[in-house]
């Protein structure tokens, strides 16, 4: 066969190829086109779609001063007359709650996501809190304003923007109708820092803050940040700039530093007494066992109701099993504690169900049963009361020395219900500014243990001298916790000052361990952060841990395990000096070990929320 033959013969069986490969092609099109329009299939559109919301982006609300404020607004698509306005005012940029805003879009409400000063495409420069209050009333204002309003602004938001709802509802503005502050921070308390320990996790915050967008990955780089503490602890960082350490020069942190000029300063950004006291719109604020902010929100609703205690009859309180993130989004199982399914709750469905029945007249939300709900640990289920006072109290544990023979190496003594007879005894630990820390700290959860924080904790088996630990009997009756645990201690120092932190744990009769919670001071703020008073040295001072809320039912055989040492010894915390001298700004090369004695004469008790007979 020629050559040319050959090329004749591929041709005709290229063009037989193509031809099959079309005919093949247009049968299945076709086949495909005769499903796609039978009646019935499952993909096929019966109406044409719609939008469900219509958005307004770089909407610009202008503030007293003339700043302008970004603002991203969102409509229900069917508006046909003015509606509420849920308002979230936040400076973690308006992308970030969008499709929060578009839930309650679809609902039947005007949502408006404002950035705050300085934040995203809002004008002006950024001051963590200082301007949010009185920038926040206008925003409230214009939005009542609005043609799309029927006059009737609410809040909602977790952590800084629960902060802003306090703040902003404490000066009034007419069109506030109701706030839902979660996980909000109280200053002096537990902001910036926790009951005067200052704490370097805290540089995290200012990293997802600073400049104008939210730095999210930044801000999770955990092997960065625990690297940069480990550094801090080892003393070859600065306290007082640390923030230069992480490549992140800012003002703010230098501002949080403890000082007498920080203090009184961030104390005016709280609701004074008098503003809240004129705080007539319902409330519905939320905290987790877990939230490292549940003593701020105490705070805001214990201040609440004594300014006004006619506002208990229109605040409530939800204590659910979480952690921070949980108080805004589902979350049923926390450092490896799965709490069930009746932990889950859908805060979005929750907080539709409380505006509908304040702003609608529609009912009140089922699980808000009394003002105090909260969830019962062990049962898994929620229960209500009327008012903190109506929970239970007390079971008063002493402690004491360990009895001759005690079935642990590790145990400094015992905590019984029983403390007569005992002899009275010094129990002391120490703390050594200058030995290698650990990564430890129940404040800051998996940052410090990883995601089963909350498992096993095995620090209180391993401490030796640098701390101290107690243990009740095996329980022989199921009994249920229920409130803040408090430990109130009889402590004698050897230096001018130091930080303490006090942990609770329940123990199984496998050893296995869940911890129940905590609290941790500094000896010179003991009784509060605006009134430092150095204790004497070698003298015996009262000190009270009123530590993280608790509900949970104890077990037949379960123990309780208390666990007092110093923070300094993580590198979670700030390494304290012991010495007189501003924590953040004392020379490391200075420091003096601590010898830290706790007397054991039946002054010393934990003082436990359980009521009597159980």
């Amino acid at each position: 066969m020629s050559q040319d033959d050959l090329q004749r013969r591929r041709h005709d069986c290229d063009d037989a190829r193509a031809m099959y490969t079309a005919s093949v092609t247009a049968g299945l099109l076709a086949v495909f086109l005769l499903l796609w329009s039978a009646p019935g299939h499952a993909t096929a559109p019966s109406m044409p779609l719609t939008r469900p919301y219509h958005v307004e982006f770089g909407v610009e609300i202008p503030v007293r001063d003339g700043t302008r404020l970004n603002a991203t607004i969102l409509r229900p698509a069917d508006q046909r007359e003015p509606l509420p306005v849920i308002l979230r005012f936040t400076p973690y940029g308006a992308d970030r709650y969008f499709p929060r805003a578009a839930f309650f879009a679809t609902h039947g409400y005007v949502v408006a996501i404002v950035e705050v000063r300085g934040r995203g495409d809002s004008e002006g420069a950024y001051r963590p809190y200082v301007n949010d209050a009185k920038d926040g009333y206008d925003v409230v204002q214009w939005l009542a304003d609005r043609d799309y309003c029927d006059g009737r602004v609410a809040m909602r938001g977790a952590s800084y923007t629960g902060f802003l709802q306090w703040a902003i509802a404490a000066l009034s503005p007419p069109a506030l109708k109701t706030i839902v502050p979660g996980a909000a921070p109280y200053f002096t308390v537990d902001n910036p820092a926790y009951r005067g320990v200052e704490i370097p996790y805290r540089l995290r915050w200012y990293a997802l803050v600073a400049g104008r967008q939210r730095n999210t990955n930044f801000n999770s780089a955990r092997e960065f940040w625990n690297g940069l503490y480990a550094e801090l602890a080892r003393g070859e960082l600065e306290y007082a700039r640390l923030d230069e350490a992480a490549g992140l020069p800012t003002s703010y942190w230098k501002e949080s530093l403890q000082t007498p000029e920080s203090r009184e300063r961030y104390s005016r950004l709280n609701p004074i007494t008098t503003a809240l006291a004129q705080i007539d719109i319902p409330v519905l604020t939320m905290t987790g066992a877990y939230d490292g902010a549940q003593l701020g929100t105490f705070t805001h609703y214990r201040k609440l109701l004594e300014s006004n205690p006619e506002a208990a009859e229109r605040t409530w309180l939800l204590v659910g099993p979480w952690d921070h993130a949980g108080v805004s989004s589902t979350q049923r199982a926390v450092g490896g504690v799965d709490f069930g399914e009746e932990a889950a709750v859908d805060h979005l469905q929750l907080e539709l169900e409380w505006f509908d029945w304040v702003l609608k007249e529609g009912e009140k939300p089922a699980l808000l049963d009394d003002r105090v709900t909260y969830f019962m640990a062990g049962p898994n289920e929620w229960r209500s009361v009327p008012s903190f006072e109506a929970l239970p109290c007390c079971r008063r544990l002493v402690l004491r020395s360990r009895q001759s023979g005690s079935r642990e190496d590790y145990l400094d003594g015992q905590l019984t219900a029983d403390g007569s007879g005992a002899e009275t005894a010094i129990h002391r630990f120490r703390y050594d500014p200058g030995l290698p820390t650990v990564s430890w700290g129940p404040y800051f959860g998996a940052a410090a243990r990883g995601d089963e924080h909350l498992l096993d904790d095995e620090l209180p088996l391993e401490i030796g001298d640098r701390g101290l630990v107690y243990e009740t009997n095996p329980a022989r009756e199921a009994y249920e916790i229920v409130g803040n645990p408090v430990l109130e201690a009889r402590i004698a120092l050897d230096v001018p000052d130091t930080d303490l932190i006090a942990v609770l744990y329940d123990v199984a009769p496998d050893g296995s361990t869940v911890t129940l919670a905590y609290d941790f001071l500094r000896a010179r703020y003991r009784d509060g952060a605006l009134a430092p008073d150095f204790p004497a040295m070698d003298s015996f001072h009262d000190y009270r841990f009123e530590m993280t809320w608790v509900a949970r039912r104890i077990p037949v055989g379960h123990r309780l395990r208390l666990f007092i040492t110093a923070p300094g010894i993580s590198h979670f915390f700030q390494r304290h000096t012991n010495t007189e001298e501003p924590v953040a700004f004392a020379d490391r090369a200075k420091y003096a070990v601590a010898d830290i004695r706790l007397k054991v004469d039946g002054s010393s008790r934990l003082v436990l929320p359980v009521g009597e007979g159980k």
